[in-house]
């Protein structure tokens, strides 16, 4: 057979091995033999030996002629769908950032890419990693969407935080910014290279009053970028993705922070909020955060409890699905009663479930499960909040809590008793004469006594009644420790003649040098840190304190006595570069802190905390400890010493309060309002009361009851809740298996993907092992190569990311990982959304090669990760792809061994073609070895496509019914959504005719005309999209030998 040159050949006795003739020819003894370029080399091979190769020929044709493929074939075609490809059943984020693996920490990212608002709120308790989770998600939505910005907005003492983590553990170079800096950038448009996340803090984002008026603040940052919020409002998204941390300080409607939140949601394409915030199904705060993501579905607090109506008989029936117990009529009343609520009525998945035949359903543990799966995915709650408590996850968190209280007891003829009294009087009767209404900067004298009284007097000798208070910072400071907004004007002076009062009535009379010399509370703290650190020089521990001055106090105290120190408190620049210096440098063994740490900072290094002193509201208490009692506590035990002084308020409250609610060993839960009403309660009656000890003890024991009270009903609460949610043990299951089973991208998969591409296509490059301790590479490209390749980026925007379209030789390593990475100007790391590994994808895409359809390979039992039994097991595998108002593929396997009669479950199959994938070898001897057995080939692997048809018709009608259901939920949320922004825009319209700016009336029409014009658009858009379209793409089919 004569060849020309370009055409595709393979060797008749080893179809894997392909190539293409280049056109040179030799001959000899009149046989002709042609110059093959194979992946690795070139030969010349004689013509008999040689074969065209078909586009598209079929399995059975290459059965027929025993031309089996090696795996490496299958290798290259399946990495490539991998990569190229939004695999439903692929989790991209898994494995790829520096965080370490826990299966929870998933279940937002599960649950996010099934959100039809594409909104979620993650609820998750102190410590279990949310600021992980919500990096998860944002690596998943730009494996998948190639998203280009996203914006975090937090608490002002979290925003180096947050930077640190996005940078360390995500490969995000983030920038902190304010309300001027931010505006600039939302108003670009020109993004390239990497993503670009911003980080702002809430508080100095929040519109001021007035905002509107531009007459008003006309130079204020924050009213302009409100304005263009607003403005933009009615206009596509800006955002790829919003996240709001901490968004419990969000949840009171009436706030600047909340009218904060309404607005950048709005301009994102995706929001994503995080908050410890418990899940209570009666409570307003979640209604109102659920309302900030999904704002059309959540827009009447009235309808919540039909939303949860709905529900119950859903999980009902999801239960009793997994019953193996259970009958088909016990499942079937419950889906009529889910059938009779308004919300699920014409809900077409319910109605085809009803329609199905549920008694054969049953018939099968994978049929239940599936049919659990369809019930669970009507659920209107799944995948608008996910919630993980520590009690749920108890294999991470067996921390055990000692506490140490320590009661230090005035010298009753000493300075410190008589100091107490006279300032304890002294702010009474000053309360009293002045009937001033309760207030925490009245409060704050008596707290600081508390505290440290050689700090209180230096502090009350520096302050005069004509010093000038920096408002914003008093705001920001009470928006920190009380967790709520202050919106009144701090005004310094309703505060300074109570200090006054002090100065003159009580400070005469005291010598702080005696005070000083006498303070027993630091004399027993120096004495068991002098201790500790005789004990362990290298431990790092955290000191609490609700004021500065007792920090500063501890500080000059404490270096007097050789032992270095780091402060931490409000208004700091950098606060995570001291965490780290703290963290890194082992000469400094204290961290004196403000409450400013004890909210959203991971300090699990450390495993003592001392309250130097006690707030009265244990939820800050329990913000102190979660500091460290979180993920990533490596000590089994962690110390809490609390320092009190006998004798004063504090020991009772302490005893009464604190000690009856356990609040030392065990997390509070979500009860904050209760506990903020009664605490304030409490701190009035308190101070301002002029109680005796005897009714002091009775307000004490009836806020611990109060409190006690409410936790139990939260509890109840939130055990039903979890049950009307009840989705996360399923999610969980995914999650396990789609990391036992590889469902993710690896460091070989790249390695491979790139070395076989270059093989295949390239000529004249070099990708040659260098150095083993760091696995790195020296690739060395031909320039046509590089200049594809820099053409590439550079059509991608995605300059600056690479340097091999610019060096002809680069060390490199293959790591899928996208967190910091100190040594990246020594070598360049190759990651799933590296330039190269996009432009290999794209350059393969477009080539559309044919991919050899039968497959031969050979196992060993020790490659497998889960016990399967040694034999010879068929295989078909498909891509499934499905196009409606979600695009969607999925790889989809049916597996079984020789001599079986029941198929491989979809994990068991999944392991053993992805372990072929990466482990397998090649079965030369395969036709012999099959002949031996006898075995009708071609028989086994048509069952294995009939079963794999089976499935794909199931999938199908199932995707077609949620279509239908998620287009008419989108119809229902577009129109409402159009509805709620036209009423804006007619509200500005009046408002601009009302105040004769004439100027902007045009402009207006223009957006209601443009807002009318984007909903029928859309509306079209879903029109079109009712009629899902759907391909099944036969993969291979094979046999494989495990051993």
């Amino acid at each position: 057979m004569k060849f020309t040159a370009g055409q595709k050949v393979r060797l008749i006795d080893d179809p894997s091995s392909q190539g293409t003739i280049t056109g040179r020819t030799r001959e000899r003894a009149g046989t002709i033999y042609y110059k093959v370029h194979f992946n690795t080399h070139s030969s010349f091979q004689p013509d008999y030996v040689l074969e065209l190769i078909k586009e598209n020929e079929d399995w059975d044709q290459l059965l027929e002629k025993k031309q089996y493929g090696r795996p490496v074939i299958l290798r290259q075609h399946l990495t490539h769908i991998y990569l190229n490809g939004k695999l439903a059943n692929l989790v991209y984020s898994m494995g790829a950032t520096t965080t370490d693996f826990y299966a929870y920490q998933f279940k937002p990212v599960l649950s996010f890419l099934e959100s039809p608002s594409n909104g979620l709120l993650i609820a998750d308790e102190v410590g279990l990693g949310k600021t992980i989770e919500a990096g998860l998600v944002w690596t998943e939505l730009k494996a998948r969407e190639d998203a280009k910005n996203l914006l975090v907005i937090c608490p002002a003492m979290l925003r180096d935080k947050w930077v640190d983590e996005l940078e360390t553990k995500f490969g995000e170079d983030a920038r902190i910014m304010n309300s001027t800096d931010l505006l600039a950038e939302l108003k670009r448009t020109d993004y390239i290279g990497k993503p670009k996340v911003f980080v702002s803090s809430i508080q100095g984002l929040r519109p001021p009053k007035n905002w509107r008026d531009e007459n008003l603040t006309p130079t204020t940052k924050s009213a302009q970028l409100a304005r263009f919020l607003e403005q933009q409002s009615t206009e596509e998204p800006i955002l790829d993705m919003l996240i709001i941390d901490e968004a419990h300080y969000l949840r009171n409607k009436e706030t600047k922070s909340n009218k904060l939140g309404v607005m950048l949601t709005n301009i994102s394409k995706n929001n994503l909020l995080l908050s410890a915030t418990p899940i209570n199904l009666d409570n307003q705060d979640l209604f109102q955060l659920l309302h900030l993501i999904d704002p059309d579905n959540f827009d009447d607090l009235s309808v919540f409890p039909s939303i949860i109506d709905a529900n119950e008989p859903l999980l009902r029936a999801k239960t009793l699905a997994l019953n193996p117990n259970s009958e088909s009529n016990e499942i079937t009343e419950q889906l009529n009663r889910a059938q009779k609520n308004i919300l699920l009525r014409n809900n077409r998945q319910l109605a085809s479930i009803l329609e199905s035949d549920i008694d054969k359903t049953l018939e099968s543990e994978a049929q239940r499960v599936r049919l659990a799966d369809r019930i669970d995915n009507i659920n209107l709650l799944k995948h608008a909040f996910v919630r993980t408590r520590k009690k749920d996850i108890l294999e991470h968190f067996q921390i055990i809590r000692k506490v140490i209280p320590e009661f230090i007891d005035f010298d009753p003829n000493g300075p410190e008793l008589d100091f107490y009294n006279r300032v304890s009087a002294a702010i009474r009767s000053y309360a009293k004469a002045a009937r001033l209404p309760p207030g925490f900067l009245l409060s704050n004298p008596q707290r600081q006594l508390s505290s440290c009284m050689v700090a209180a007097v230096q502090y009350w000798q520096q302050v005069r009644i004509d010093n000038e208070i920096d408002a914003k910072l008093e705001e920001e400071s009470l928006y920190e420790t009380l967790g709520y907004e202050v919106d009144n004007d701090i005004d310094p002076k309703k505060v300074m003649p109570l200090v006054e009062h002090i100065q003159e009535q009580v400070l005469p009379y005291i010598n702080i040098d005696d005070l000083r010399n006498g303070d027993s509370k630091f004399a027993r703290f120096l004495e068991v840190i002098k201790d500790t650190l005789d004990k362990d020089k290298n431990e790092k521990i955290i000191v609490f304190s609700y004021f500065r001055n007792t920090l500063f106090y501890l500080e000059q105290r404490l270096n007097e006595e050789n032992i270095s120190t780091e402060i931490l408190m409000g208004g700091m620049k950098n606060k995570q570069e001291i965490i780290n210096t703290f963290r890194e440098n082992k000469k400094i063994n204290i961290l004196l802190s403000t409450e400013v740490a004890s909210e959203g900072v991971d300090l699990q290094f450390s495993k003592i905390i001392v309250n130097y002193d006690l707030p009265w509201n244990p939820m800050k208490i329990e913000q102190r400890i979660g500091r460290i009692d979180r993920l990533g506590q490596q000590s089994d035990q962690i110390l809490i010493w609390n320092l009190l002084h006998s004798g004063t308020v504090d020991e009772r409250i302490y005893n009464r309060l604190l000690r009856r609610l356990k609040i030392f060993e065990r997390a509070l839960g979500g009860v904050n309002d209760v506990v903020g009403q009664e605490i304030k309660q409490l701190h009035h009656d308190m101070i301002f009361g002029d109680l005796s000890e005897e009714e002091q003890e009775e307000k004490i024991k009836q806020a611990a009851i109060a409190i006690e009270n409410r936790r139990d009903h939260e509890e109840k609460l939130e055990a039903e809740a979890s049950s009307l949610i009840a989705h996360g043990g399923y999610i969980l299951e995914q999650v396990q298996a789609a990391y036992d089973f590889n469902k993710r991208i690896t460091d070989n998969d790249l390695q491979l993907y790139t070395r076989d591409y270059l093989n295949t296509y390239v000529q004249g490059h070099r990708l040659e092992y260098k150095n083993p301790e760091q696995d790195l590479y020296l690739l060395s490209l031909p320039i046509n190569l590089m200049e594809k390749i820099t053409r590439f980026i550079n059509e991608n925007k995605l300059n600056g990311l690479s340097r091999i379209g610019s060096n002809p030789s680069i060390m490199i390593k293959f790591e899928n990982k996208v967190g910091f990475d100190p040594n990246r100007k020594k070598y360049e790391t190759i990651n799933q959304f590296h330039p190269l590994i996009r432009f290999i994808s794209d350059d393969l895409e477009r080539k559309g090669e044919s991919f050899h359809p039968l497959i031969a390979a050979s196992l060993s039992t020790e490659d497998m990760q889960s016990s399967i039994d040694p034999g010879i097991y068929f295989f078909a595998l498909n891509k499934w792809a499905f196009s409606g108002l979600k695009t969607e593929e999925e790889l989809r396997a049916r597996v079984i061994r020789l001599g079986d009669s029941d198929y491989k479950s979809n994990d068991e199959s999944w392991e053993i073609i992805n372990t072929t994938r990466v482990k397998a070898s090649d079965w030369l001897t395969v036709d012999a070895d099959l002949n031996k057995e006898r075995i009708d080939v071609e028989e086994i692997l048509d069952d294995c496509i009939y079963k794999l048809d089976e499935d794909f018709n199931e999938s199908k009608t199932d995707r077609e019914t949620a279509n239908l259901d998620r287009i008419q939920f989108q119809r229902d949320t577009a129109i409402r959504k159009s509805e709620r922004r036209l009423e804006m825009l007619y509200q500005r319209l009046e408002n601009y005719r009302s105040q004769q700016k004439e100027r902007m009336v045009p402009a207006t029409l223009g957006q209601i005309e443009a807002q009318e014009r984007r909903t029928a658009i859309k509306i079209k858009e879903l029109e079109q999209r009712e009629q899902m379209s759907s391909n099944r793409d036969e993969i291979c089919v094979g046999v494989i030998r495990i051993q």
